[in-house]
């Protein structure tokens, strides 16, 4: 039996029943018997065993067995005395005396024991006996249960002379090397999850379009365990690992091997950074980023793991559309996302139903992610951005840019969100822009004249070109009303759309417009209070409570 790891000393057999020669044999007395012992009992008693050398201790003397008692049933009954004989009563009273002050008093054997015995204290358990060493937890249990959280497991950190003295046999020629420029130690994987099947480039870690060929159970910066791919796309992908340092999941982008990649993704980090030293709080509904580091010359962004993306959740309800009031409640949501962008002059420039997570599953809060295009606005030297369903008119057009174009996004996802798909699909840019004006018109006629791609959708008149998609449609300014391409008799909510859809970017909804608008009155967050500020009551209402005032 062990107790925390440590052996328990229970009572030998000998201690507890006071067996062999260091504790009296209990005799039990019956009343109705005599006290007269025979004399060949007491002569047994007395006899002395052959004196042995002392035990070093007591506790290791071994276990001799009682001694057999040969008497009949019968002997213990009293004899009647018998009249040729001397009355011995006294005789025997005398030796049951002596016997007794005898049993009493401890043995030669036990005294020479006790006085050799090193002294130890009564309630001091035994020290356990040395265990053989063990060797540290490899980087991979593969006996571990599928179904047992990773977030439990245990992580041993040691250093990188530790695990190449241990377990040298799980790292490959360059990691023996590599492990030498860390200080800490969290994972190695094992040698089995570094096979890379079509390896062509960085010694041997890339694909031949610059991605990172992580293998599941394998390591990123001997810190996190991968467990499996979220996405991908043209930047590089994003790995669900398990950081063993934090025992938490997360989500790392590993950026593509390519210069223009990497430059783009050094700009998204210093924004992320700059965004979460600018919300403390974590409250503008923003990705966290952990930290940023380089491995293997692809750069790195350790996030908070979310859960499904508004396109994933589309695809659940089978693209039928959400609630309108669960649609009301992320769109408060993202607008307070928006409006902390705009105070800090950043424009999130790939605004999607794929960039936008929800915290949770089940849930209506969400958060913004990917800022790969995002720039800051008097720092808007890309002129191919967004994605082409969610693209403004003004980008599509080669104008000037700025924050407008994320509410431009913004308007076409709750549209989304409502008829459960794109309300512009246009087949390529030209149509995307005829999608537009089927439902909005024409675009004013100052935007036709400076915009600098004029001749790719307007004629020398400044009338739109007539094209002709992959299946034969045309499409006419103005032929559709917005009201019917959403489905919605609501008046209020096709009157925010389309507020949002504006085609001059100065008159187009600002977040907090958005928030103040009537179709979201039923839902927008209460107004924060002043700093500092304490909640006051009426003499008579705060009596009447019998509570006291809290600040808010």
């Amino acid at each position: 039996m062990r107790a925390f790891g440590r052996p328990i000393e229970l009572p030998s057999l000998r201690d507890r029943f006071h067996l062999g020669r260091t504790a009296p044999v209990a005799v039990e007395k019956e009343p109705a018997r005599s006290t007269s012992i025979p004399s060949l009992a007491v002569s047994m008693r007395e006899r002395k065993e052959p004196s042995d050398p002392p035990p070093s201790n007591p506790r290791l003397q071994p276990m001799r067995p009682p001694e057999p008692n040969n008497k009949p049933r019968d002997s213990a009954k009293p004899k009647a005395p018998d009249a040729t004989k001397p009355d011995s009563s006294s005789a025997t009273k005398a030796q049951v005396d002596a016997k007794t002050a005898k049993e009493n008093a401890p043995s030669k054997v036990a005294e020479t024991s006790m006085a050799t015995a090193v002294p130890r204290p009564p309630t001091e358990p035994r020290p356990p006996p040395k265990q053989p060493a063990k060797d540290p937890p490899r980087g991979y249990d593969h006996n571990r249960g599928q179904n047992k959280g990773l977030e439990s497991a245990p992580t041993s950190v040691q250093t990188p002379q530790a695990v190449l003295e241990t377990a040298s046999q799980e790292l490959t020629d360059f990691e023996k090397t590599e492990i030498l420029a860390v200080e800490k130690v969290y994972y190695y994987g094992t040698l089995a999850s570094k096979t890379r099947a079509n390896a062509v480039g960085n010694d041997g870690f890339d694909d031949e379009n610059g991605d990172y060929l992580g293998n599941v159970h394998d390591h990123i910066a001997y810190r996190y365990e991968i467990v499996g791919h979220l996405g991908r796309g043209s930047f590089g992908q994003v790995l669900k690992c398990h950081d063993r340092a934090a025992r938490a999941m997360v989500a790392v982008k590993i950026v593509r091997n390519k210069q223009k990649f990497q430059e783009q993704s050094i700009v998204e980090a210093q924004l992320l950074s700059h965004m979460k030293q600018a919300d403390s709080d974590g409250k503008s509904n923003i990705i966290r980023l952990h930290e940023s580091f380089t491995f293997r010359c692809h750069l790195c962004m350790s996030f908070e793991l979310l859960s499904l993306n508004l396109y994933e959740h589309l695809r659940l309800e089978q693209f039928r559309g959400l609630p309108v009031l669960l649609i009301k409640k992320m769109a408060v949501e993202m607008l307070l996302a928006l409006s902390f962008l705009k105070a800090q002059r950043i424009v999130h420039c790939d605004l999607k139903p794929e960039n936008i997570l929800l915290k949770k599953p089940k849930t209506h809060l969400v958060a913004l992610i990917d800022f790969g295009s995002s720039c800051f606005e008097n720092a808007t030297f890309f002129t191919y951005i967004q994605s082409r369903f969610y693209r403004a008119p003004e980008v599509i057009l080669g104008l000037p840019y700025g924050h407008p174009i994320d509410m431009w996004s913004f308007g076409c996802i709750i549209g989304e969100l409502f008829t459960g798909y794109p309300i512009f699909p246009g087949e390529n840019e030209a149509e995307q822009l005829a999608c537009i004006m089927e439902v909005l018109d024409v675009p004013p006629a100052s935007m036709v004249a400076s915009c600098k791609r004029r001749k790719n959708f307007f004629d020398e008149a400044g009338e739109p070109l007539q094209l002709v998609n992959s299946r034969g449609r045309k499409r006419r300014p103005k032929s559709r009303e917005l009201r019917a391409l959403l489905k919605n008799p609501d008046g209020k909510m096709t009157d925010f759309v389309a507020r949002c859809l504006a085609w001059d970017p100065a008159v187009r909804l600002t977040p907090s417009d958005a928030l103040a608008h009537e179709w979201l009155l039923d839902v927008k967050p209460p107004p924060k209070p002043a700093r500092n500020s304490v909640a006051k009551a009426k003499p008579k209402e705060a009596a009447d409570s019998g509570k006291e005032l809290l600040p808010i």
